[in-house]
């Protein structure tokens, strides 16, 4: 018989908006970007995947920021639109 190979786990993702940061609207589909974050964890659990165990962990981002461009943040348009945290 032949043994099958557990489907290899999916890489984390992420999700933005040009709200999030602006300089995705330049950016080209299939490109590689390096971006800088601040992240707060939010929760943190142990799971079995395949008969593997393996911790994961959830978070909440408080700054984003391109390393090629020094505009405004993540963190900078939260402040702006009143939904940031005061006591960073």
């Amino acid at each position: 018989m032949d043994k099958q190979m557990p489907p290899k786990k999916p890489k984390p993702s992420l999700y933005l908006t040009i709200e999030d940061l602006p300089e995705i609207k330049s950016w080209k589909v299939g490109g590689k970007y390096e971006l800088t974050a601040k992240v707060k964890m939010t929760s943190l659990s142990e799971n079995e995947y395949h008969g593997k165990k393996d911790t994961s962990a959830s978070f909440e981002i408080l700054e984003i920021t391109d390393k090629d461009f020094k505009n405004k943040s993540y963190k900078d348009l939260m402040h702006e639109s009143g939904e940031g945290e005061k006591n960073d």
